[in-house]
C-alpha cells in the first residue's frame, strides 16, 4: 500500500467499542487487503469489542496491535517490510577488540 509505514487509530469514548471495531475492520481491509480480516479481528476482539489489555496479531507482512482499558481504545497496523521491528545490535566480542 504505497509507502505508508503505520496507521494508528484511537478513541477515548469506550462506549463506542462496537463502532471502533467496525472502523478497525475497514482499516485492515484497506491497508492490508490481501490479509484475512476476520482472522485478525477474531484474535484482537472478544464479544465484539477489543480485548482488554495489549493484544498483538502478527503475520509475515504486518503487525497488528490493539488495546482497550478504562481510558480508551487503540489500534495500529504496521507494515513490517517498511518499518522493521528490530535493529542491528552492536557488541564487542573478544575477537573484535583491538589492543592499544
Amino acid at each position: 500500500m504505497g509507502n505508508i509505514k503505520k496507521i494508528s487509530f484511537s478513541c477515548i469514548r469506550t462506549e463506542k467499542a462496537e463502532d471502533f471495531v467496525m472502523y478497525v475492520r475497514d482499516i485492515i481491509s484497506v491497508y492490508s487487503p490481501n490479509e484475512n480480516t476476520d482472522e485478525i479481528i477474531m484474535n484482537l476482539t472478544e464479544n465484539g469489542r477489543i480485548k482488554q489489555g495489549i493484544n498483538y496479531f502478527e503475520n509475515q507482512w504486518y503487525l497488528y496491535c490493539a488495546n482497550a482499558d478504562e481510558n480508551g481504545l487503540f489500534f495500529s497496523v504496521t507494515n513490517k517490510e517498511l518499518f522493521p521491528q528490530s535493529s542491528v545490535e552492536f557488541s564487542l566480542k573478544p575477537n573484535d577488540r583491538v589492543d592499544f
